[in-house]
């Protein structure tokens, strides 16, 4: 493929002639088929009958009209601002392929039902098969001799049926040895007993069942031929035609050891037959829902899916599977689950060492025969590639990270900017050292995906195809035998037409869409599953990821931009995923009001059906959240190190999880917008964000005003401010129609010395009036412009009879304003101590004014901590 952008519409339909042609065409030929096939048959639908459907065709474009205006609500994934889920445009191939195949309605279950389809599918799963590593498929019911065809796959409806087939085939899998030598002790079967050999051992002398659930998998995949020749030649002598002792092979098999298969006994009943002990299959944190689903399905219970801890990038922590899998006789194992593009992340877990292959993969040479290489675990090893499995195209014969990141920088240069400066070349260089895990250890983990024992992995996600297009792949094709089930009304292997591709007998699915292979086949020609032709396509979502990283530097690094915010990614990595959370140093200290910030930030950049029309939407982004205790380790570094959140106020988070912005940046086209693009979407963040700010404020006032048994939620909070500097009245009108203090506050000053000296001295009538205040500012150093100790006392008296009311805060010159060796500096250490240990005034409340306090520079340097503190106030408040 010479030009990724020739692959799509366009988000401005940019290549609509080509593709309206193309649709015609599609229309047109399936219209002159059922026009020419059987000529002679009459015309059903006359000339007089058209003219009677007036109404009906009017009535059908009246409501085409109606589900066409509703469908322009959906979320516009086709174009670059959407920046959120795992969802983008199409391939014209895709909509093309889907819409040709859907005029025959083809089911692939088997091609004497859907010739064409079924085939198409069989080619493109050969496609993907090799993308990942592993040889072409086995079609029919064996490998054709020959040919290079030893794995199997198909099209599915998605990840979720792909990841519960899987389970289910490997399970299977799993329990056969232990239901031979069952079978062999039910029924008597001595003639098995030397003839099946696993591990070179024979099945005899395995004494216990428990011993047969831990042979590696690679000897459990023959079992099956060696049970099959023993029945053969345990019957030879009797039967003499092929066809009857095949057919006897069968019938020996149903009648003496298909009975005591899981399959056949149950998960319940096999366990309590043999005194196996569940299963556990291992799978990291990060995993999708749909292995809970799977493992309740297959009946396993959720309870046997142990959960493994990440690194910082989300990958899993081979560490601590490999503690959680130490042998134990009451833990066999099943599986284990590696990741390859979490669903949240993106993050591709470390394959290579999951199977212990980290060395032999390091050691591949060009003249290695890579088909002789296999793990020797004991359990079997999926990969869940929904996501990330296409990234497998990035690969050549070259294992050199620098190819990689040469292949980057080639495609922006081939396909965005052909005279790309030197200096871009370096900045782009050093975004994927930054931010990507772009390493030998990706090369390693990626190129280990050919050694896995299975793969689910999605066309309609970053194989672009349409919904829905999953896909499930087998290294080895033996894995179907025992997921197989024959439906009597499709053709059988024996009878009189050609060998039949049943793909339907070893599906978990039975009925599948032939469309969905059409658009899959039309797309793999058009865009090959190698590095010039996907890995192109992929490598433009990765550039479209620096693009939005370099806008957040640029953002991050202009305060006149950010006001004050700063975006924060979360970890770095293996795809194209950015997950970031929005921070302010001064306002947000803690996890909660980081938690209510970023969810009024995203509900301005995140569709809600029928409350606006979809051209409000300027970017629309995607949001998650991290449960606390599965990610403790990562989100207590992450929040205190970089979003400066208070050490102390990670308890809040106890039991709870942490909410960030999800951008999955994985639609090829943005990698084609220009540098100011996604500047654009960050100005608009910081505005919103801005905003964003009154409404937690408002959240929080509400559930103060319910704590207070306030019933008009609407009221303000009530702020009296006491500063004796009369220049605060020049203040007093920029304060009260501030955004974030006139809109939710109510504010009184009091400046006049003789009233604040009638609240010290207690002779004031309006002193039993601060309790009907919410909150006071104070400021420490009444009349006492030299700023010494000594004249503090009445200030102190001030804060004192304040705080005795209502919740103080303490705004002064006499504050800690950073750490020097001066007696003035030390002096405002001591003061700051005094106010908390003996006023009892938290240390967030204790804000000290800027230099230029007195005019609007000094007060928007300074209303960050105030209002800060009076969102901590608020927030400990609502928790007592």
């Amino acid at each position: 493929m010479n030009n990724v952008k020739s692959a799509f519409l366009g988000p401005k339909a940019e290549n609509l002639d080509f593709f309206e042609k193309a649709i015609r065409d599609i229309v047109m030929d399936t219209a002159f088929l059922r026009r020419n096939y059987q000529p002679d048959d009459k015309t059903i639908i006359t000339e007089e009958d058209k003219l009677l459907f007036v109404k009906e065709h009017a009535e059908f474009h009246q409501h085409l009209q109606s589900v066409l205006s509703e469908l322009k609500k959906c979320v516009p994934t086709y174009h670059p601002r959407h920046i959120g889920h795992m969802n983008a445009d199409i391939l014209m191939s895709g909509i093309a392929g889907f819409l040709s195949g859907m005029f025959y309605n083809p089911n692939n279950i088997i091609n004497v039902a859907s010739p064409s389809s079924t085939n198409m599918e069989v080619e493109y799963i050969n496609m993907l098969c090799r993308m990942v590593g592993y040889r072409g498929i086995a079609a029919k019911s064996k490998p054709e001799e020959g040919k290079d065809n030893t794995a199997w796959g198909h099209l599915c409806s998605g990840g979720t049926s792909a990841n519960i087939e899987a389970l289910w085939a490997l399970r299977n899998l799993k329990y056969y040895p232990v239901a031979i030598k069952l079978a062999i002790e039910k029924q008597k079967l001595d003639f098995l007993k030397s003839k099946i050999i696993i591990d070179g051992k024979n099945i005899e002398l395995y004494i216990d069942y428990k011993d047969l659930f831990t042979i590696p998998v690679k000897e459990i995949y023959s079992i099956k031929e060696q049970v099959d020749n023993a029945i053969k030649e345990h019957i030879r002598d009797k039967i003499k035609s092929k066809d009857e002792i095949d057919n006897n092979v069968v019938s020996f098999y149903n009648d003496n050891i298909k009975p005591f298969t899981v399959q056949e006994m149950g998960v319940a009943s096999f366990h309590k037959a043999t005194g196996l002990p569940f299963p556990k299959v291992y799978v990291s944190y990060t995993r999708h829902y749909s292995w809970e689903k799977a493992m309740d399905v297959i009946g396993l219970g959720r309870n046997n899916l142990i959960f493994i801890k990440t690194n910082q990038d989300f990958q899993l922590d081979i560490n601590d599977l490999n503690e959680k899998m130490q042998p134990d006789k009451d833990n066999p194992i099943l599986a284990v689950i590696s990741i390859m593009g979490t669903t949240e992340e993106g993050a591709i877990d470390p394959l290579d060492k999951i199977l212990g292959l980290e060395k032999a993969i390091k050691s591949i040479g060009e003249q290695t025969d890579i088909t002789k290489i296999t793990h020797d675990k004991s359990y079997f090893i999926h990969v869940d590639a929904a996501y990330g499995g296409y990234f497998a195209s990035f690969l050549d014969s070259k294992k050199s990270i620098f190819a990689i990141r040469k292949f980057i920088i080639k495609t922006t240069k081939d396909e965005i900017n052909p005279d790309i400066p030197v200096k871009e070349k370096k900045q782009i260089k050093d975004i994927i050292s930054k931010y990507f895990c772009f390493d030998e250890k990706w090369i390693s983990k990626v190129y280990a995906l050919r050694y896995a024992d299975s793969v689910t992995i999605d066309p309609h996600k970053l194989g672009y195809i349409p919904y829905p297009a999953g896909a499930v792949l087998f290294r080895d094709y033996r894995s179907r035998q025992q997921i197989r089930f024959d439906a009597p009304y499709v053709a059988k292997e024996n009878s009189k037409l050609p060998p039949p591709i049943h793909l339907g007998s070893w599906t978990l699915e039975g009925s599948r869409s032939g469309a969905a292979a059409v658009a899959c086949y039309l797309s793999g020609l058009t865009v090959p599953l190698n590095r010039d032709g996907q890995g192109k396509m992929l490598t433009c979502t990765v550039i479209s990821a620096i693009k939005l990283l370099k806008a957040m530097e640029n953002f991050n690094k202009v305060r006149e931009r950010n006001k004050g915010f700063q975006i924060i990614p979360l970890f770095k990595t293996d795809t194209n995923a950015v997950c970031y959370i929005i921070a302010n140093e001064k306002i947000i200290k803690s996890p909660r009001l980081l938690n209510m910030f970023t969810n009024a930030i995203v509900n301005e950049l995140t569709i809600i059906p029928h409350e606006r029309i979809i051209p409000d939407y300027k970017f629309i982004v995607s949001t998650s959240e991290w449960d606390y205790s599965e990610y403790q380790h990562i989100i207590d570094n992450k929040l205190t190190r970089d979003a400066h959140i208070e050490t102390t106020s990670l308890k809040e988070l106890e039991g709870k999880k942490l909410d960030y912005i999800r951008s999955i940046m994985m639609n090829p086209m943005a990698a084609f917008v220009d540098d100011n693009y996604y500047a654009q979407y960050f100005d608009l963040l910081a505005e919103i964000a801005n905003k964003a700010l009154a409404d937690v404020l408002f959240s929080l006032m509400k559930e103060y005003h319910q704590k207070i048994g306030v019933t008009n939620n609407n009221r303000r909070i009530r702020l009296l401010w006491i500063e004796d500097d009369t220049e605060i009245i020049a203040l007093k009108d920029i304060i009260e129609q501030d955004d974030n203090f006139g809109r939710y506050f109510d504010i009184d000053f009091i400046f006049e010395i003789s009233k604040i000296d009638k609240i010290i001295e207690r002779k004031d009538d309006d002193i039993e009036k601060i309790e009907n205040y919410d909150i006071a500012i104070v400021d420490l150093d009444l009349w006492s412009k030299k700023h010494k100790k000594e004249n503090l006392n009445k200030g102190y008296k001030l804060v004192s009879i304040c705080k005795e009311k209502i919740d103080t805060i303490v705004y002064s010159n006499y504050l800690t304003g950073g750490p020097d060796n001066s007696d003035e500096q030390q002096t405002k250490l001591e003061t700051e101590t005094e106010l908390i240990k003996t006023y009892k005034i938290p240390d967030y409340c204790c804000i000290p004014k800027s230099k230029n306090q007195n005019n609007k520079d000094g007060f928007e340097h300074d209303k960050p901590e105030i209002v800060s503190a009076i969102l901590k106030i608020l927030q400990t408040n609502n928790a007592k």
